[in-house]
């Protein structure tokens, strides 16, 4: 049984805009690891000479496609959660919360979870929408769990390396070897052990919303 309503409208298009700017989001994150790495076996001059210069792009090639992908994938979770609305589902979070919840301190470590994991429901064509509370007998995705915890992970991995700076004097003092050697390699371990569980978090995130707009499709009746 398939269901198609006049409020349904197709997210596989900003699907496929998602799954590239998350690519995208992957390959940045490896070039500024790689480029961190490669600055820090360079000569002190060279490190000065060439930092500024490299970093400041990464840094604003990073920013654009975060910017980017944030509105993006806001977007996305408005329209997929509107859908599940127009399959008929009920007791779940209206389309304007799937985004606001995003933005509300302590609640944003798991509601976008929990949103995700409703759409995840509710768009599966196997499950009947009747009442529209038929979703909540089904199981929870353990590839949105897993997505979840490593998106978490990443970021408060990450936290530490934004407030560690060497202090000014040892900056500037050339012949502090465990200021100018040391500090960078942690900071580096940091962001490696930060980069890693974001980059799966991402795969599992491109998974998810193929798999949730395929479902929509053959569910709204317009892909069998």
């Amino acid at each position: 049984m398939t269901m198609h309503s006049e409020s349904f409208r197709s997210i596989s298009k900003i699907t496929k805009w998602l799954v590239i700017l998350s690519i995208a989001t992957i390959i940045i994150a490896l070039i500024n690891t790689g480029a961190f790495f490669a600055l820090n076996y360079q000569t002190r001059d060279a490190q000065l000479q060439s930092i500024d210069l490299v970093f400041l792009i990464i840094a604003a090639l990073i920013l654009v496609i975060e910017i980017v992908a944030l509105i993006v994938t806001l977007y996305w979770f408005y329209r997929a959660n509107k859908n599940i609305h127009a399959f008929g589902a009920k007791e779940v979070s209206s389309p304007i919360m799937a985004v606001v919840w995003w933005f509300i301190p302590i609640l944003d470590l798991w509601k976008p979870h929990s949103i995700a994991q409703q759409i995840w429901k509710a768009s599966n064509p196997q499950i009947i929408l009747s009442n529209g509370i038929e979703w909540k007998n089904s199981p929870r995705s353990n590839v949105i769990i897993l997505w979840w915890v490593l998106f978490l992970l990443s970021i408060f991995i990450g936290i530490p390396g934004e407030f560690i700076t060497p202090p000014e004097s040892e900056q500037l003092s050339y012949n502090n070897t465990y200021a100018e050697q040391s500090m960078p390699i942690y900071l580096g371990l940091l962001n490696i052990l930060s980069t890693i569980p974001a980059i799966v978090s991402t795969f599992f995130f491109i998974r998810i919303i193929r798999r949730i707009s395929a479902w929509q499709e053959i569910k709204s009746g317009k892909s069998i």
